[in-house]
């Protein structure tokens, strides 16, 4: 058990709360994406598996997410956000992990080229209605997919996320899971956000704290920004 523990090193561990608050979906809902449910149709017992972080729940005890996990439940909250049903969701996942060879296909740089394509024939196969205008409208989905789940990650060289900027690439906070246990931090120093949010708070100054730790007002500012943007939520 704590050999197998040690291969999620650099991979981040994320457990449910965690993911809430970094990517701002429910956490009720990730907890059925982990987890799978059960339900009662016509008097017959149905089950619906997890769609993400499977094999970590057997490891950990506890439904938890790596670092691609916490990348595809921000693209499967977008899809759902514009109406897409979740079995077709469900389908797409199971096609495109097929097609591209990726345990987590919405999280892989290819998806961005050859997800559009997967998406129109699963569209036309399963008669989705709403899926189809999304596929048809070839600005919007390439809005959704490269602009906002793509547009913020840096890809390893085997096209898996690396380092996700959650507030845009301009702006210094990184999760990177290789760093500080997968925590937010400002790239340049490696200090964790919450740390420096908290200090600033404490010192009422982001002037005292950036002398505090050697590091750029600006730093501190992105430090506070951030953490602020997701207890806001």
């Amino acid at each position: 058990m704590v050999a197998s523990r040690f291969k999620y090193i650099g991979r981040g561990v994320y457990s449910l709360p965690d993911a809430e608050r970094l990517t701002g979906v429910p956490r009720r809902s990730i907890r059925r994406w982990t987890s799978g449910y059960r339900w009662v149709y016509r008097g017959r017992p149905r089950y619906s598996p997890p769609v993400i972080g499977a094999d970590l729940a057997e490891i950990f005890g506890a439904p938890a997410l790596d670092f691609a996990d916490l990348i595809e439940v921000r693209f499967l909250q977008a899809f759902l956000n514009k109406g897409v049903s979740w079995k077709t969701i469900r389908i797409a996942s199971e096609r495109a992990k097929e097609v591209l060879g990726a345990r987590h296909p919405f999280s892989h740089r290819k998806f961005s080229t050859d997800g559009r394509n997967i998406l129109a024939e699963l569209a036309r196969a399963e008669d989705d209605p709403v899926l189809l205008d999304l596929v048809r409208d070839q600005y919007e989905l390439n809005r959704l997919v490269s602009q906002h789940l793509f547009g913020e990650i840096d890809f390893g060289p085997d096209d898996a996320p690396s380092v996700w900027y959650p507030l845009g690439k301009s702006q210094r906070v990184v999760v990177d899971p290789r760093r500080a246990l997968g925590a937010p931090i400002i790239a340049s120093v490696g200090i964790p956000t919450a740390v420096l949010a908290q200090s600033a708070e404490a010192e009422g100054s982001v002037t005292v704290v950036a002398d505090m730790f050697g590091i750029e007002v600006a730093d501190v500012l992105d430090a506070v920004n951030y953490e602020t943007s997701r207890s806001s939520r």
